[in-house]
């Protein structure tokens, strides 16, 4: 069930996709809880279900600010999400790949300066930050969406007002420096 720019006008298509959109974003959020089996059929499930969201926010790029009154209910879990992968594993895995394609086309639709408004702008997020950065910069698995979305991330956290020598060591702060 592919998605084409012709199938429907961005105007009458919010109504026609917004259940779509969040039941797509909600089946990305959810965990796979299954076997081995179980786990290869979900990661193909998950790239379909991918592909076909990123589809349905390609046809708002003439448009954009059609998707404004729900971009925070469906970027800000998003993020949330990402940031809360505790593990490695959990970091480097296919659903946050997947989620990662999907930030970056919200921000290629509707613009980075608007998607970064539903990042967090909290100072306690920069370790974070750059340790998912720096693990995941450093994974021969990483995608470049993944890394563009770090970036951005990483860039609203360094415009917060603060010391940044009271947060982060002197290896952190180089290494920052040495990925940018």
């Amino acid at each position: 069930d592919d998605i084409s720019n012709d199938d429907v006008s961005p105007v009458k298509s919010l109504l026609y996709h917004k259940k779509d959109l969040f039941s797509h974003i909600a089946q990305l959020l959810s965990n796979n809880t299954g076997g081995q089996d179980e786990q290869h059929v979900d990661d193909r499930l998950l790239e379909v279900i991918a592909r076909k969201t990123i589809d349905i926010l390609d046809v708002y790029q003439e448009q954009p600010n059609i998707l404004d009154p729900h971009l925070s209910e469906m970027v800000a879990p998003i993020v949330t999400f990402l940031m809360n992968s505790k593990t490695k594993e959990d970091r480097d895995s296919l659903q946050n790949r997947a989620l990662f394609r999907l930030l970056y086309t919200f921000c290629k639709v509707r613009g980075f300066k608007v998607v970064l408004r539903f990042f967090p702008h909290e100072v306690a997020q920069m370790h974070l930050t750059l340790q998912y950065l720096t693990e995941y910069f450093n994974s021969p698995s990483s995608i470049w969406e993944g890394n563009y979305v770090l970036f951005l991330f990483l860039s609203v956290l360094v415009l917060i007002p603060f010391p940044i020598a009271t947060m982060l060591s002197e290896e952190e702060v180089n290494t920052m420096i040495n990925m940018a």
